[in-house]
């Protein structure tokens, strides 16, 4: 089951192009924006958290897998807000949209894992190694650096528990053992 974060970035392009959803969403601030994201990192990272210790990591990875699909979203959203001279959010933009689709992958890796352990393990491990090393970071760049309008006070996104605290300014998340 291989995931192609372009087709769903190009999809939601269309969407948000083409729907009367739109509208709703220019009533959307970034700060709200932002504290949706950070809400679907949050829901991520608990699930993260406690894989090792579930009995059913497959089911549980399910509704985290729909989370993990908002963010996406989210990302589109913001990056039409960057400011013009905003130049390290749009760099931070555009290696999520080139990596964003990793962690998806993994999640439906882990689904269709049929709770086997090495599977869900090895995926696990390949979220972790994404947002801690290039995700995250970069989404704390985007958020204190896109210079956007009605952001409100902005924090780094946290990462799960093998991630350290984020450096100044949304990274690096320099990788630990779990």
């Amino acid at each position: 089951m291989k995931f192609n974060c372009s087709i769903i970035l190009s999809a939601l392009a269309y969407t948000a192009s083409a729907s009367p959803i739109i509208s709703l969403r220019q009533a959307e601030t970034a700060q709200d924006s932002i504290n949706k994201w950070n809400g679907d990192i949050t829901i991520v990272n608990e699930f993260l958290n406690s894989v090792g210790s579930s009995s059913t990591p497959s089911a549980d990875a399910m509704p985290v897998l729909a989370t993990a699909l908002d963010e996406p979203v989210q990302l589109m959203f913001l990056t039409s807000m960057i400011a013009s001279d905003a130049t390290a959010a749009m760099y931070a933009s555009n290696t999520l949209i080139q990596m964003f689709g990793q962690v998806p992958e993994a999640l439906m890796n882990i689904v269709a894992a049929n709770n086997d352990p090495t599977i869900v393990a090895a995926n696990v491990a390949t979220i972790n190694n994404v947002r801690c090393n290039v995700v995250l970071p970069n989404i704390g760049v985007l958020w204190a650096q896109g210079g956007f309008p009605n952001a409100g006070s902005i924090t780094v996104p946290l990462g799960p528990a093998v991630c350290p605290n984020p450096g100044p300014n949304g990274g690096p998340y320099p990788m630990v053992a779990a």
